[in-house]
């Protein structure tokens, strides 16, 4: 057999064997070692079978520059007499290349042709592209909206570049879980099956408690409706407390504007509430609120670490009433009983897994504006201001049995702050043994400690222990009130869930600081008290 006979059969048994490990990266492996294989048979036929390849021409790439993919190949090869073995792994350094950067249906092969003088070989790069896109049934949320999600067919197939946009795709509140077949039909064709399991599109959630302030009424409960509307990301919701002094109902609306996941939302909060306090229930105080909301949010990261931007704008309009229908306020230097408030935020949030460790951090930073006519005083206690609030938590898993949970809240501001965005001190959410609400500043912080110990899991029940001890202080900026609060507490709790139904939460709070301020019929606030009910009608 003539010298060009054969390295002519050589390069086709090449070709064929170089698309077939294209498939996938499992496969090029597999017959990387079947290709060394082959090319030892062949030098041991043949030692003198040498070629001097002075250049290298690559054809067919469009992912990578050509001199991208001739910095594999460097000049280790180049002007050296090399074995057709060698030859053949060159290309599979190109093919490894591409898959190790997740094409794994992209690869590099060595097409038919004469070596002439000029020593140029001819390295050709298939690159996989996607073929097509199925659902596996017919799913309420919109096709066209996951297709404007997904990579198109035609698009050159990346499994890392998928895996990204199927991480963010899950973001969405309708999508449970997304599973993904990949099939390729022939070589450099890949075809895309999704499975994707839906959450219900509309959800309750039911909540007794008695943690409310008692000013309003400790005992209340919530009622809170979650509804996917068009199948396009967007959400509904509405939200109703009652107490026997408070009715408060809150609507939302959130949908997608583009497709990086940036959604816009607006929302309306009305309240009505009223003082039963015995000591102040003859005086009659009321209070009338509203609210509206604007907000743009935008997600960063995904993944371990998501960070998430939000930029919006809040109107508050409030008046309090004595005597049930006079207007009267309670804060010096207003006329009448009302607050207008116009402000813009910021609101950054991080939240980082690690290990057995998650973090939750949320910062917002707020402006009161003199825009539509808000509350300005002489005495500088308005709505013109400027505030820094933190919200952080750490939760540690120790084992299956210990939960570690340390959590922090502050807001910091030099300037004197109308009561409604004051920071409270106090209650279940805060400083549980204590009224809710017991005190207010300009300034404050509370610090939480809390250990939990799992007393039994199994299926879908779960029960656990608690201890925790918290504190807390607020302190204004008026010097003529520049004084601390502070409270502190310990106690234990019990925690009860069953599956994704019902969850109930028992904690007994043990007063460490005695305020001359409290009631003394504060007993029924040591023990908070909630009850969750969830319901999930399916489509």
């Amino acid at each position: 057999m003539s010298k060009t006979l054969k390295i002519f059969v050589v390069l086709i048994t090449n070709i064929l064997f170089n698309l077939i490990t294209t498939t996938n990266m499992a496969y090029a492996q597999s017959q990387t070692h079947n290709s060394k294989s082959l090319m030892s048979f062949e030098k041991s036929k043949k030692e003198e079978l040498l070629f001097k390849i002075r250049d290298v021409e690559i054809i067919g790439n469009t992912v990578y520059s050509d001199t991208q993919l001739k910095q594999l190949i460097g000049k280790k090869y180049l002007n050296k007499q090399i074995s057709l073995e060698t030859l053949l792994k060159i290309r599979t350094e190109i093919s490894n290349f591409y898959i190790n950067q997740g094409y794994i249906s992209s690869g590099a092969f060595i097409p038919p042709q004469h070596f002439k003088n000029d020593g140029k070989l001819v390295i050709r790069v298939v690159e996989g592209k996607i073929n097509k896109i199925q659902f596996n049934k017919k799913l309420f949320i919109s096709e066209k909206y996951l297709r404007n999600h997904l990579p198109i067919s035609g698009d050159i197939f990346n499994i890392n570049e998928l895996k990204t946009t199927l991480l963010k795709l899950s973001r969405n509140s309708v999508i449970n879980k997304i599973n993904v077949d990949i099939a390729q039909p022939r070589i450099a064709s890949v075809n895309l099956y999704l499975n994707i399991i839906e959450n219900p599109r509309f959800t309750s959630n039911l909540a007794l408690s008695n943690s409310y302030a008692k000013n309003i009424g400790s005992e209340g409960v919530n009622l809170h409706l979650n509804y996917h509307l068009l199948g396009y990301s967007d959400l509904l919701s509405f939200n109703i407390t009652k107490t026997a002094g408070l009715a408060q109902y809150t609507a939302l609306y959130s949908f997608p504007i583009n497709n990086e996941n940036t959604n816009f939302q607006f929302g309306y909060t009305h309240a009505n509430s009223k003082l039963v306090n015995e000591e102040l229930k003859d005086l009659n105080i009321q209070s009338n609120f509203n609210s509206y909301s604007f907000s743009i949010e935008q997600p960063i990261l995904d993944g371990n670490n998501q960070l998430n931007f939000k930029i919006g704008l809040n109107l508050l309009d409030s008046e309090s009433f004595v005597l049930k229908d006079l207007s009267f306020s309670f804060v010096e230097g207003v006329e009448d009983g009302k607050n207008k408030i116009s402000e813009i935020f910021l609101q950054q949030q991080l939240i980082s897994k690690s290990g057995n460790n998650l973090l939750n951090l949320n910062s917002v930073i707020s402006g009161g504006l003199n825009i539509f006519n808000p509350t300005i005083t002489k005495e500088k206690r308005d709505g013109i201001y400027l505030t820094w609030e933190l919200t952080a938590e750490n939760i540690h898993k120790f084992n299956n049995q210990f939960l570690l949970v340390n959590s922090i809240k502050l807001q910091l501001t030099p300037d004197q702050l109308l009561p409604s965005k004051q920071f409270t001190i106090g209650g279940q959410d805060s400083v549980r043994g204590y009224n809710k609400n017991l005190f207010a500043g300009d300034n404050g912080i509370t610090v939480s400690n809390e250990i939990k110990f799992s007393i039994f899991s199994q299926d879908n029940h779960h029960l656990e222990l608690i201890g925790f001890l918290e504190g807390g202080t607020v302190w204004n900026n008026n010097l003529n009130e520049k004084q601390y609060s502070d409270i502190l507490s310990t106690g234990i709790g019990i925690e009860y869930t069953l599956k994704n139904f019902l969850y109930l939460r028992a904690d007994y709070g043990i007063p460490l600081i005695n305020n001359k301020s409290e009631a003394p019929d504060n007993n029924n606030q040591n023990i908070n008290i909630l009850l969750l009910v969830s319901s999930k009608n399916e489509n």
